[in-house]
């Protein structure tokens, strides 16, 4: 009896440790994954300091950021995979008949630990052979490498726990873990004869896009793609892909992503949104619908403050949707309105879609941002003009007393504050004064100082959880860019870019048409795929057909943005409006269908930038003088 009470016991015990354990382990992680973030974001800021202010300019800081960032991406991506914060489409998943989903949810939960460990043992090989040293500190790249592996090795321990909970019997978690393993060396020792018949054009394309639409999360599935690729051709390249991969987020331009998608949570927390609802309220508050303008125009503002659409569809979503459906505006009506006015965040500057492209097509990331000013205004006057247009339709927002010059001065003045950051990230940029990186970093700090002493929305007590936040938004973008990095190698050495222009070849000559078709293609690439990733699989692939053409692609590039943000609001993926779906608790189908006329509003502003190039390339022209 007493051996019987001593078992049970020793098991909770146990339990209870491994609980302990697991506590002491998240908790780590987290604070390091945010600790790394707040220290990049110290570094960039001291790098201006001293450069502008103490006129001392040094070239460690840049590097220790980068290096930060890149042990950033990978500690957090095992985070990620804790919060299942992974991007990826699971239109068909929920579409499935229950057990078909969990048969199908088991094999994806192998698949991504194959990932993993491909990640994990590739990782641990270049870490180990790599010789070279950073320029400026002169430091190990081991140290750098070896964020890989460690990542990868927390990323196996999240999906050993998260099988156990998913399936109680400890046979199937085992089971699953070991499929997992046993994939990656059986494909990593046979894939020569396995993948012989096929072309590397076909596995990629094949594999990553069927991986994508059964569910595996969109970084994984590339990356399982690009290795299926690389493992025929030897073990020296699949050491390149791991190295692609590292290389591929270890860009100081890169850095701007956290930086502004930070600067969009402080905004949005700290009461600058607010601010700039009601001095939009004030400006159009009167037309009719006028809530609705409200809303566009305040994402319109906006999108010079916080370069993500997401954060913008949810920062004004969270306010401006209730505020809507009290006043007789129909939910779902609301939520589209607010999830097509939130793609203005792209294209209007700062935008991370542009930070992504412009190294891509090597343009200047300024010029690129003055590109997309005079389309941004376009679009917004579409939004609007359909605004009118449907409340006067159903009834919505009827005219009301137009603000007063006394209202709209005190409503700016208030708000200057707000205005002040877009005037410190443009003319910062555009005069030379800070990189796009530096001014993302200065806009961050400026919007906790102002979230803090001016507005007072910010709680120091609630500052781990918007950095923790911030680090998992950014964390799901950059594994995107790096896996993608692998895939675009393998492109370029197989010449895929070069096999398609000659198919393209003789609408050289024909550029409408060519644009025509380039503009069907990404509307319909912009289904399936977010916006970032599609530009780092696509751009190395259209731009040469757009240059043997004579297109700019700087204009090329703008058009190319508003295609796929376009996709953003339609199924399958149509991430802003499960972000507007979320916020207010709206059936996701309901906003498809009254979304619509709004994608049919940006779709008219697309053909109008497609086909009067000046509209992107004026106000750059004017600014440079060239």
């Amino acid at each position: 009896m007493e051996n019987g009470m001593e078992m049970p016991s020793l098991s909770r015990r146990i339990r209870s440790l491994t609980g302990v354990l697991r506590t002491v382990i998240d908790r780590a992680l987290d604070r390091v994954c945010v600790a790394l973030l707040i220290v990049m974001t110290a570094v960039t800021v001291v790098q201006v300091f001293f450069r502008y202010v103490l006129n001392a300019s040094m070239s460690w800081p840049e590097e220790i950021s980068r290096w930060v960032f890149v042990w950033m991406i990978f500690l957090g991506m095992a985070v990620a995979i804790r919060e299942e914060a992974h991007i990826r489409i699971d239109m068909l998943l929920l579409l499935l008949p229950p057990r078909v989903r969990a048969a199908l949810e088991f094999l994806l939960h192998a698949l991504t630990v194959t990932a993993c460990v491909a990640l994990a043992d590739n990782g641990w090989d270049l870490a180990s052979r790599t010789v070279s040293y950073s320029p400026a500190l002169q430091w190990p790249t081991t140290y750098e490498y070896a964020a890989l592996p460690v990542g990868a090795a927390f990323s196996l321990y999240y999906l050993l726990l998260q099988a156990g909970s998913k399936w109680r019997s400890r046979w199937l978690a085992a089971a699953c873990l070991a499929l997992g393993v046993a994939t990656y060396y059986v494909l990593e020792m046979n894939a020569g004869q396995l993948l012989a018949p096929f072309s590397t054009g076909t596995i990629l394309l094949v594999v990553g896009l069927g991986l994508l639409l059964i569910g595996l999360p969109v970084a994984f599935s590339i990356l399982l793609a690009s290795y299926l690729a690389f493992w025929p051709k030897g073990p020296l390249q699949t050491l390149a892909a791991a190295s692609s991969l590292v290389n591929g987020v270890d860009a100081f331009v890169l850095l701007a992503i956290p930086f502004f998608v930070m600067a969009g949570e402080l905004m949005n927390e700290g009461g600058i949104t607010m601010a700039l609802i009601r001095l939009a309220d004030t400006l159009v508050g009167h037309i009719r619908g006028g809530l609705g303008h409200v809303n566009i125009v305040t994402n319109t503002i906006m999108a010079g403050l916080s370069g993500s659409s997401a954060a913008d569809a949810a920062g004004t979503g969270k306010i401006l949707i209730p505020a809507m459906t009290k006043q007789g505006y129909d939910p779902a009506f609301a939520c589209g309105l607010t999830a097509a006015a939130s793609v203005l965040a792209n294209i209007i500057p700062p935008s991370i879609t542009m930070l992504i492209y412009a190294p891509l097509a090597s343009v200047s990331v300024g010029t690129l941002f003055m590109a997309g000013y005079i389309p941004g205004l376009i679009m917004c006057g579409f939004l609007m003009i359909t605004c009118y247009y449907l409340a006067r339709k159903y009834g919505y927002g009827a005219n009301r007393k137009r603000a007063s010059l006394a209202e709209i001065g005190v409503a700016l003045r208030r708000s200057l504050w707000a205005l002040g950051m877009p005037a410190i990230i443009v003319v910062g940029i555009r005069g030379g004064v800070f990189t796009a990186t530096e001014a993302a970093s200065v806009a961050a700090v400026y919007s906790l100082v102002v979230g803090f002493v001016v507005y007072k929305g910010l709680k120091w007590r609630e500052m781990p959880g918007r950095f923790r936040d911030v680090m998992l938004q950014t964390v799901s973008i950059m594994l995107i860019i790096g896996a993608s990095s692998p895939f675009a190698y393998l492109l370029v050495i197989e010449q895929i870019p070069q096999m398609i222009a000659r198919q393209f070849s003789d609408l050289a000559s024909n550029p409408v048409l060519l644009m025509m078709l380039m503009n069907l293609f990404l509307l319909i690439v912009g289904l399936p795929l977010e916006p970032n990733p599609a530009l780092v699989i696509l751009v190395p692939i259209l731009l040469p057909i757009i240059q043997a053409a004579g297109i700019s692609p700087v204009h090329f590039g703008v058009v190319m943005i508003v295609n796929l943000m376009i996709g953003s609001l339609t199924p399958p993926v149509g991430v802003l409006i499960f972000v507007t779906a979320g916020v207010s608790n709206t059936p996701a189908h309901r906003i498809f269908w009254k979304v619509l006329p709004f994608e049919a509003a940006l779709i008219a502003a697309l053909l109008l930038i497609t086909y009067f190039p000046f509209t992107t390339l004026w106000l750059p022209r004017v600014i440079t003088g060239r």
